[in-house]
């Protein structure tokens, strides 16, 4: 069987033929398989297990949530407070992107509010979790609570995909609020 290096690489390589508009089940598979034995899920502080779980969202595959949940224990089992703060972001991610808000919301405002008080994430891992909620919170409605968020976000100054899901955000509340100026300039 594959060790834990070629499941690294197949989760990087799942992650890049995405990007690069690779067929999503292909990809997916790949994903999968890079997650199939749990050998990375068990070492993995959530870098590489995220870029495979991120196939699976992108792909539309309930295996996003069932994963994030086994990542959940896992880093419970090891004591990694940073992979527990991960998973309920990504989380609330596969759970806004599949169309459950209300369970998407209070995972990223838990995620938001313990990256905050233990301090774990400079302003790119803030991004995730300001970028994400401020997503939710539109697609809500709560336009008012998304620009709270969205004014508390780092500034964006760097390509990053934190950054990017802030991006999007804004432009995602101002087109939602009828700001089109706005929305050009985020």
């Amino acid at each position: 069987t594959p060790g834990l290096g070629a499941r690294m690489l197949e989760a990087v390589a799942a992650f890049v033929w995405m990007l690069d508009c690779g067929p999503a089940d292909r990809c997916a598979a790949l994903a999968l398989h890079a997650l199939a034995d749990g050998q990375l899920i068990n070492v993995d502080e959530t870098f590489l297990v995220i870029a495979a779980v991120c196939v699976l969202i992108a792909a539309d595959r309930d295996e996003a949530v069932t994963l994030c949940e086994e990542v959940r224990a896992a880093a419970h089992r090891r004591g990694s407070l940073f992979a527990a703060l991960s998973v309920d972001l990504w989380l609330g991610f596969t759970m806004g992107c599949r169309g459950d808000l209300t369970g998407a919301e209070p995972l990223l405002r838990q995620a938001a509010a313990a990256q905050r008080a233990w301090g774990v994430l400079g302003p790119s891992g803030l991004a995730y979790g300001c970028g994400m909620l401020g997503e939710v919170l539109t697609q809500q409605g709560d336009l008012s609570g998304a620009r709270e968020v969205l004014a508390a976000a780092p500034p964006t100054e760097t390509p990053s995909d934190g950054e990017n899901h802030l991006r999007r955000a804004r432009v995602e509340w101002a087109l939602a609020s009828g700001d089109a100026d706005a929305a050009l300039a985020a």
